[in-house]
């Protein structure tokens, strides 16, 4: 749903820009705003796979722009002209700059800082690549990797604040401090099962300590 309402501007139609742009397009973006006024050259045919030899000294942001648009008809696809301005950027809830000049990109995610826009760069140089994200002073991650949450076994709860939990020793937690746990289907201590994650201290390889669990019913 949020997808469908955002407008992002790409900058850069690369190799890196051409795939990042394919993948915005098929994932219904309500627009999606090309700049780049760099000819195609006989490099960006190894590359650039929207580029042919007949497309040689044309704009990569146009020769891109017609090929996009045929990808997803629901996904408005439109190229920008010169210079990137202040006002160009406000109707945009996203800009990426894929493989541009590090100083332009610098100013660009100075400008988004300043509207309030999310910004992304993406770079690569040979078999390396980068990838800065500046989503705002107030963007808060939830999923820092992906991955499905761990889970594990509890052996036994103290009724103490905090309450320390244990955990059977085959199987090391591998939590850090401020991590956030949830529970299901404790026994007894029945309490556990209703709260919102809750932060924990680690207190070794099998045990963290959580709320207060002095006036809960004992596990």
């Amino acid at each position: 749903r949020r997808m469908a309402q955002a407008n992002v501007l790409l900058v850069g139609l690369g190799g890196l820009g051409m795939e990042i742009a394919k993948d915005l397009a098929l994932a219904g973006l309500k627009s999606l705003s090309l700049h780049d006024p760099k000819p195609a050259e006989w490099f960006d045919i190894s590359s650039q796979f929207y580029v042919t030899e007949s497309d040689l000294g044309k704009s990569r942001a146009e020769v891109s722009a017609v090929q996009l648009g045929e990808l997803n008809p629901n996904t408005r696809i439109d190229v920008i002209e010169g210079n990137v301005g202040l006002d160009d950027l406000k109707r945009f809830n996203l800009v990426i700059c894929s493989d541009t000049i590090f100083g332009e990109c610098v100013q660009v995610n100075d400008a988004c800082r300043e509207l309030g826009i999310k910004f992304i760069m993406a770079q690569t140089r040979g078999v390396f690549g980068t990838v800065f994200v500046d989503f705002g002073k107030d963007f808060v991650v939830y999923d820092d990797n992906g991955e499905q949450p761990a889970m594990s076994i509890v052996s036994s709860i103290t009724k103490d604040s905090p309450g320390v939990v244990s955990l059977l020793e085959e199987v090391r937690h591998g939590l850090e401090d401020g991590d956030h746990v949830t529970f299901t289907e404790v026994q007894g201590m029945t309490e556990l099962n209703d709260i919102e994650p809750v932060p924990i201290k680690t207190m070794g390889p099998y045990s963290f300590s959580i709320c207060d669990t002095s006036k809960m019913g004992a596990h």
